[in-house]
């Protein structure tokens, strides 16, 4: 094993991912969590000079309300079918979905731009038999495909379709074409990187990049429907908790570029980083704020509320599934 991999293994502290993950951490998360939106919701109610915020919420549509419920349980599903073929050499579709809600669970309490699910599976997985280097390269690889790649193709699809005025999404030329280059620029980064004589200089990163090509190479479609489910199932999440407040004939490139430059904001691990970002950002590309900071409070309560559900079950399954090891499968001999 060489150094660099060595570090990376080394820093993924069991013990510090357990302790954050105990059930009283994961309470006291939740409910600060759940007293930002509270605040918020109070604030919206009692200030003066809001009276278009809570005319949104007296007139809110509750069947799009359940369309985004159902839309982020999907997403959660989607992400246990990503995971089941990531490692369907060595988990089972009963093991994969437990461990797959509980980390979306996880996911939702720990604000860290997603990765914190993946520190507890990489702890899970690995405590459960599987080679730690292989474990976490494919985890990355996963992360890679599911979360980076489909979030720059709907940057690229977003702000290049506003540029050429096939998605509106606010006035500004600058603000569509700037982020669908960096995007682009980024992917074909990524391509580079993949190369194997560069992969090598990479180090375990460049192994972890390679986990990543491995799954794209292999064409797994249902991979890719896994995916890009949890991505576009969340974001339509987010659209029906506009279309329940109001909608306001948004364009699908105000969507699209603020629902993904929105989600910037979940990687500062801090509470109302991630609501302050999708408000921000939908309002800079076309959303009246009235709208954008109801809607965003509907769609960030479901998409806490339902994978801290899911999670709850899942744990309660994933138990099942680490006492009876054979559900993960051991590792063979040339893993």
């Amino acid at each position: 094993m060489n150094d660099s991999r060595r570090r990376i293994i080394e820093a993924m502290d069991r013990d510090e991912v357990l302790r954050r993950l105990t059930r009283k951490q994961l309470l006291r998360r939740a409910g600060l969590a759940i007293g930002v939106v509270a605040v918020v919701v109070l604030a919206i109610v009692e200030l003066p000079g809001l009276h278009a915020v809570r005319a949104r919420f007296t007139h809110a549509d509750p069947g799009w309300i359940v369309v985004a419920v159902f839309m982020q349980v999907a997403s959660v599903a989607s992400f246990a079918v990503a995971l089941q073929r990531t490692f369907r050499a060595r988990i089972s579709p009963r093991g994969a979905i437990p461990l797959g809600m509980t980390a979306q669970g996880v996911n939702a309490v720990v604000p860290a731009g997603g990765t914190a699910g993946f520190a507890f599976m990489a702890v899970v997985l690995t405590d459960a038999g599987l080679p730690a280097a292989w474990t976490v390269g494919r985890l990355i690889g996963l992360f890679v495909v599911s979360s980076v790649l489909v979030n720059l193709a709907l940057v690229v699809i977003g702000g290049g379709g506003a540029a050429l005025g096939l998605l509106p999404a606010g006035d500004s030329l600058a603000a569509s074409i700037v982020p669908a280059a960096i995007a682009l620029a980024l992917v074909a980064s990524l391509a580079w990187a993949l190369g194997p004589p560069r992969r090598r200089r990479l180090g375990f990163v460049g192994e972890a990049l390679a986990a990543g090509g491995d799954l794209l190479q292999g064409r797994d479609p249902w991979l890719a429907v896994g995916a890009l489910g949890y991505i576009v199932f969340d974001l339509i999440a987010l659209a029906g908790a506009l279309a329940a407040l109001g909608w306001d004939g948004l364009g699908l490139g105000t969507v699209l570029l603020g629902y993904t430059l929105g989600q910037i904001g979940s990687v500062i691990p801090l509470p109302g980083t991630t609501e302050g970002g999708l408000v921000g950002a939908l309002v800079l590309y076309g959303a009246p704020l009235s709208l954008a900071v109801p809607a965003v409070l509907v769609y960030r309560t479901v998409a806490v509320g339902v994978p801290l559900v899911l999670g709850a079950l899942g744990a309660v399954g994933l138990r099942g599934q680490l006492s009876a090891i054979g559900g993960w499968g051991r590792p063979s001999a040339t893993a």
